[in-house]
């Protein structure tokens, strides 16, 4: 039984093609660019990884709770391109712990994707008001110095030994000009579009010495994007809208002709 319901998901999966059908888009829906931006339910052309995917699956009703987890949490780590197996495994399993399991990953999944995996994090507190020419000579005039406050534990700030008091006068190579600071509202809009792994440069005064550090950013904490987190907080709320409508219409309804084949 487990090898026969193995096949199936595999080759159902390998059978999936993009836009599986959907429903008429309402008022507050995602456009079809924003549903199929990364989750087209397209099963991976790495066999390889579609036959491990194909595996995972089946463990979701493994009778071991510890493998039923190490399999939620490697497929969420997959990310979308699960998404076309496990849709065909949503729709062909009794089991409720199997089909929530499922609900958990694909969301946890679409959420990751879309927000969590692209905003970048260095780890400081800064000083609300930038450090200009005027108090250190060592900034050019018309840019600025981002005063770091506090390292954040645990971060990349931490990693590279950023300490409180030190200035950041330059972001590879760049100095800060007054106007991005005034733009972005803050130096973190700088770094969070480079995204999680980015490596960047920052010049740092520190007392009377002066010195590059090579930063590999990591992944904004999700504790971060709570309401009055501006940019950050908009985005997870807007692709919290978008998952609803992304499950109703690519998991919760087969599409007809799909489903008489099933």
């Amino acid at each position: 039984m487990r090898e026969t319901l193995l096949g199936t998901v595999l080759l159902l999966g390998l059978m999936c093609e993009a836009g599986l059908g959907q429903a008429a888009p309402e008022p507050d829906a995602a456009s079809d660019a924003e549903l199929e931006s990364g989750e087209n339910l397209q099963a991976p052309d790495d066999e390889k990884l579609a036959s491990e995917i194909a595996t995972l699956i089946l463990q979701l009703g493994s009778p071991h709770f510890a493998e039923r987890e190490a399999a939620t949490s490697h497929l969420i780590q997959i990310g979308p391109p699960a998404f076309a197996q496990l849709r065909i495994a949503y729709h062909g399993t009794e089991q409720l712990e199997a089909r929530l399991r499922m609900e958990k990953i694909v969301y946890e999944a679409y959420i990751n994707y879309h927000v969590y995996d692209r905003n970048a994090f260095l780890g400081i507190r800064q000083g609300r008001v930038p450090i200009t020419h005027d108090d250190d000579a060592r900034i050019l005039e018309g840019h600025v110095g981002i005063q770091v406050v506090q390292v954040i534990e645990g971060t990349a700030a931490e990693r590279v030994e950023l300490e409180a008091e030190d200035v950041i006068i330059a972001l590879d190579q760049e100095p800060i000009s007054a106007v991005d600071v005034q733009v972005t509202q803050a130096f973190g809009e700088l770094i969070r579009v480079r995204g999680p792994g980015a490596p960047v440069v920052l010049t740092v005064l520190r007392e009377s010495d002066q010195f590059d550090v090579v930063v590999t950013l990591g992944s904004r904490p999700k504790m971060y994007y709570g309401r009055g987190q501006g940019l950050v907080y908009e985005m997870l709320e807007r692709s919290l809208r978008q998952f609803r409508v992304f499950w109703d219409q690519r998991f919760r309804n087969l599409p007809s002709e799909q489903a008489a084949e099933e």
